[in-house]
């Protein structure tokens, strides 16, 4: 009975994860300048969208009640997201590395699943859904180290 107490808490978390993914991407793509980089990130939001619904389908399938929004955590991130936009305007790279740290975070919960091996009937599903984080997160870090050093344009906060 524990046991499917703490499934359908991490199921719940990992639905979490993927609803905060797509709102987070979402938003990440109204903050910045970069053409391809929004349309990169409205598809990643999308693809989070689609991992989110078929976790709940695979719940709801197992008979397993789920969450019915992201986390606090998610939105505060988001806000944080905004903020340090506001801080630096026209620098991509400030979201896309927020993107980054919101993917390894997602990836953190991914892995404790499959540590504790919580849900093997859904491994392939989770398994898919993992790669493809590791996959953008990768790919926002080679995007990040494009861009060299942030330098300040007038801003209050300086990265380097």
């Amino acid at each position: 009975m524990e046991k499917d107490s703490e499934r359908m808490k991490k199921l719940n978390e990992l639905i979490q994860v993927c609803k905060d993914g797509r709102s987070g991407f979402w938003q990440a793509a109204l903050e910045v300048e970069s053409k391809s980089s929004r349309e990169m990130l409205r598809k990643v939001a999308f693809q989070r969208n689609a991992f989110a619904f078929d976790l709940r389908d695979t719940a709801f399938q197992m008979g397993l009640r789920l969450a019915s929004q992201g986390s606090f955590l998610g939105k505060l991130h988001r806000s944080w997201i905004s903020f340090l936009h506001q801080l630096n305007p026209h620098e991509d790279k400030v979201v896309l590395q927020e993107c980054k740290r919101g993917e390894e975070h997602a990836l953190n919960v991914y892995q404790d699943v499959f540590e504790k091996n919580l849900l093997p009937d859904i491994q392939r599903i989770l398994e898919r859904q993992f790669v493809s984080m590791i996959e953008m997160r990768d790919e926002l870090g080679t995007m990040t180290a494009k861009t060299g050093p942030m330098e300040s344009k007038g801003s209050i906060l300086r990265l380097s």
